[in-house]
Order: structure tokens, then C-alpha cells, then sequence
């Protein structure tokens, strides 16, 4: 199981709902409206919304997620 099945299986309903519309204009490259920034000392970037928190890398115009998490102590560990 992947950390986001593990995520999403322990959410309710509505953050469920909420983070997968999230994650959807991420990955769609929509990411007007959303609060980005560069992760420090990495070529990784971070999408914050509510408790959510999804880390991305950018390679030519694409995304490629690298982790969802809810915000805590161990969300940019180990990049």
C-alpha cells in the first residue's frame, strides 16, 4: 500500500474528496491559486493547501509527485 492509499484510507470523506481534487490540479499542471514554493536545498517544490502538503519535482512543464502527506515534523524529511 502506498502512502497515499495509506492517506486517503484514513481520511474521511470530505478530506478525501478535497485532496484528490488537489492532487488532480497538480498533476494537471493547474496550479494557479495554490501556495508553491521551492524546497530549500532540493529541486523539489511543495503545494500547501489546508493540512495537505504534496512535494513535486518540475521537469519541462511536467509534475512528478513525490509525496502527499498532511502537514507534521516528517513531511520534508528525507527528500
Amino acid at each position: 500500500m502506498t502512502e497515499l492509499e495509506k492517506l486517503l484510507q484514513k481520511s474521511n470523506r470530505k478530506d478525501r474528496d478535497f485532496l484528490l481534487a488537489f492532487l488532480k490540479d497538480v498533476q494537471s499542471g493547474n496550479l494557479k491559486g495554490i501556495n508553491i514554493k521551492k524546497v530549500i536545498g532540493t529541486n523539489l517544490y511543495r503545494a500547501r493547501k489546508g493540512d495537505f502538503r504534496i512535494v513535486f519535482e518540475l521537469k519541462n512543464t511536467k509534475v512528478f509527485v513525490k509525496r502527499v502527506s498532511r502537514k507534521n515534523e516528517k513531511t520534508y524529511s528525507n527528500m
